[in-house]
């Protein structure tokens, strides 16, 4: 992937540039030349940080997205929980 690529899907900064990012690492790996192994391997090691940073990435949305439930939840509630400090 080239480095105008990912600053372009970086600055973005959501699940869909990410997603764009996923793919195009797909596309660079599956047109690689499998004889050049020095190269492959540089790239699957890439691969794997992005995949690994896409996991944490989706982790934390996940996250964010449970704590906005819980707190409509709540909100939506007579009285908070004293632990809240409501």
């Amino acid at each position: 992937m080239s480095t105008s690529d990912e600053s372009k899907g970086a600055g973005q900064a959501n699940l869909g540039s990410l997603n764009d990012i996923l793919f195009a690492e797909m596309r660079q790996l599956m047109s690689m030349d499998m004889a050049d192994e020095a190269a492959v391997e540089r790239e699957l090691d890439r691969a794997k940080a992005v995949s690994d940073l896409a996991g944490v990435t989706i982790d934390n949305a996940n996250t964010v997205l449970k704590a906005v439930q819980v707190q409509d939840g709540l909100m939506n509630r007579r009285a908070m929980p004293k632990m809240l400090g409501a």
